[in-house]
């Protein structure tokens, strides 16, 4: 039965992430409120409020287990969880609302791509600009990730339709994948009328085998990514409504949740709302999805 953390928001919860070293759970929202929540207990530990704003992202350090990164509006906050009443460190690059931000393997750069097409590339041990990645995305790039065991790599996804696949040191794109093109087929014609197949969320296997594409349309697109270059691999035909988020349990299990309420893995969960964002989480072998919605709560559910 899912468990709900509840008092922490006073409106919808936007994004996740969990720190599974000390079992913590960050958790953003509209108000400009940012949580930090013990998922043992399943209380509240901190809580940050900027005012007149979101919290469209949060990304924990996994190198250093006090350091929690959280995107507002144009800015990138760092907080020190032992001292949360304000970031100890702030990023201004980008020039439009950021939707996502992402650190590399070695946590050596942070991403953060916004409402422009742009995704800002900056090195943290020096605290600085380091590239930006522009002119492919003709509209908002909704959603980014690093590659697994390809420390030069990135991935993007757009309100334009197009993965883009970035060797991002040399501000090159290696690849780039225009959703209509590939899902353009005549049975998937009735689809496109009402939902362009815009990408809302890209998500990496752990390790960079696969990567798949959460599409407005109801589809995901599932990419190979064990070579240099992607190829597509196959389409699922999971949702009646708009993909909004998909997470990888392990190498080969997907967990997808989208506007129709459904929550998907082997088989369909129906959750009460619209889905924001989700986590996966395991603890002594049990498994865990952690899903926002519209609600001010955040859904705690064991899986089978």
């Amino acid at each position: 039965m899912a468990v709900q953390l509840g008092n922490g928001h006073t409106a919808s919860v936007l994004c996740l992430d969990v720190q599974r070293q000390t079992e913590q759970l960050a958790s953003g929202g509209e108000n400009g409120e940012l949580c930090v929540w013990a998922l043992e207990s399943k209380s509240l530990l901190k809580k940050y409020v900027k005012a007149d704003c979101e919290c469209t992202s949060v990304c924990f350090s996994k190198t250093n287990l006090d350091i929690l990164y959280a995107a507002f509006e144009r800015e990138v906050f760092v907080f020190d969880i032992n001292d949360f009443e304000e970031p100890i460190l702030t990023y201004s690059f980008n020039s439009e609302e950021i939707n996502q931000i992402a650190l590399s393997n070695q946590e050596e750069y942070l991403a953060a791509c916004d409402d422009s097409g742009d995704v800002k590339i900056i090195n943290l041990p020096e605290k600085k600009m380091y590239k930006t990645l522009r002119n492919i995305h003709s509209n908002i790039c909704a959603t980014i990730s690093f590659r697994p065991n390809r420390p030069q790599d990135l991935v993007s996804g757009g309100m334009d339709g197009k993965l883009v696949h970035w060797l991002y040191p040399n501000h090159k794109c290696l690849n780039e994948f225009n959703m209509r093109e590939l899902l353009d087929t005549p049975e998937d014609a009735s689809a496109y009328m009402v939902n362009p197949p815009f990408i809302h969320h890209v998500a990496c296997s752990p390790t960079g085998t696969y990567i798949a594409c959460a599409l407005q349309n109801g589809q995901i697109l599932v990419f190979n990514g064990s070579r240099k270059n992607l190829s597509q691999l196959f389409t699922l035909h999971a949702h009646t409504q708009g993909v909004s988020q998909v997470v990888f349990c392990d190498e080969t299990h997907l967990i997808s949740g989208g506007n129709d309420c459904q929550l998907i893995l082997e088989q369909s969960i129906s959750h009460p709302m619209k889905i924001n964002w989700l986590q996966y989480y395991c603890k002594d072998g049990v498994r865990y999805l952690l899903v926002a919605d519209q609600t001010m709560c955040i859904s705690v559910i064991p899986l089978l």
